[in-house]
């Protein structure tokens, strides 16, 4: 991380410290019928979750939806949920234990922006596999179904070492059954995007449209259509398009280093069938 992105953040949690300070304050003054606050929080409470694979455009949409009144979005909140991730997926169809999961994680964010008037918003790649918890406990909860080209996010994730077993992230990282036979890291990947989006598609045909909203990365970045269908899902309003085409035109959460466009190794395209069904070209 480079000395300007340290001091960036490091100013940003100052000028967030005494308004938390007094927010801290503000929820441990007197309630009225504070025992039932947890009922309240998950009946009104509309929080809106960006499920995706990581690597797609969480951090454009942190930023913009940051910029709105009344919404209070965070990209990657402690805790991480690394291993809760993968733990998920290895646990999935198990409804309530995913519910308690993530309320032990996660209810205290929510009940805070709630007793501060706010809607809580969150774009973390690893609450994916803990969708149907979500939506079981904050029945007012909507999901954005992020998807990105998947040859584009293989070789992000090559470049990054994913399933080498070398860094901390790949103990959330969910894998690949052995009978598949995934002998190249790109397959496996490719394995990664298939799996995750197919879940989340599947999560969104079991809690309906009205909960429910997918778009592709690249149409955000570039078509302001896209930008306008998600207010209205969202029920926000829309920043207008001058606001929109400034943060397309943003940089963010660039690689620094250049991304190889070498023919990526084995059989990676025989994985991607949600791919095919979305329309990539691949």
């Amino acid at each position: 991380m480079k000395w300007t992105d340290i001091l960036k953040k490091w100013w940003q949690q100052q000028q967030a410290f005494l308004p938390e300070l007094r927010a801290q304050a503000a929820r441990y003054a007197p309630i009225d019928q504070a025992s039932l606050l947890p009922e309240r929080v998950m009946e009104e409470s509309r929080p809106i979750f960006v499920l995706s694979t990581g690597r797609a455009g969480t951090q454009y949409l942190t930023e913009l939806l940051n910029e709105l009144p009344g919404l209070q979005a965070v990209h990657e909140p402690q805790p991480e949920l690394l291993y809760a991730s993968r733990w998920a997926y290895e646990h999935r169809g198990k409804t309530e234990m995913l519910e308690a999961a993530f309320l032990a994680a996660r209810y205290e964010f929510i009940r805070n922006a709630h007793l501060n008037g706010l809607r809580y918003v969150e774009t973390n790649n690893r609450l994916c596999f803990l969708a149907d918890g979500i939506a079981k406990a904050f029945p007012k909860a909507r999901f954005i179904h992020l998807v990105r080209h998947p040859e584009a996010f293989i070789r992000s994730g090559l470049q990054r070492k994913w399933y080498s077993d070398a860094h901390l992230t790949d103990e959330g990282r969910i894998q690949p059954p052995e009978e598949l036979g995934l002998t190249y890291t790109s397959e496996r990947i490719a394995w990664l995007w298939n799996e995750t989006n197919s879940s989340i598609a599947s999560f969104g045909q079991r809690v309906g449209s009205e909960r429910y909203f997918q778009v592709r990365s690249e149409d955000l970045f570039e078509d302001i259509k896209a930008n306008r269908s998600l207010f209205s899902f969202m029920d926000e309003a829309y920043p207008g398009d001058e606001r929109i085409r400034r943060a397309q035109n943003q940089p963010r959460n660039q690689s620094k280093k250049a991304i190889s466009s070498q023919p990526l190794e084995g059989q990676w395209k025989e994985r991607l069938s949600f791919a095919r069904s979305k329309g990539y070209t691949l």
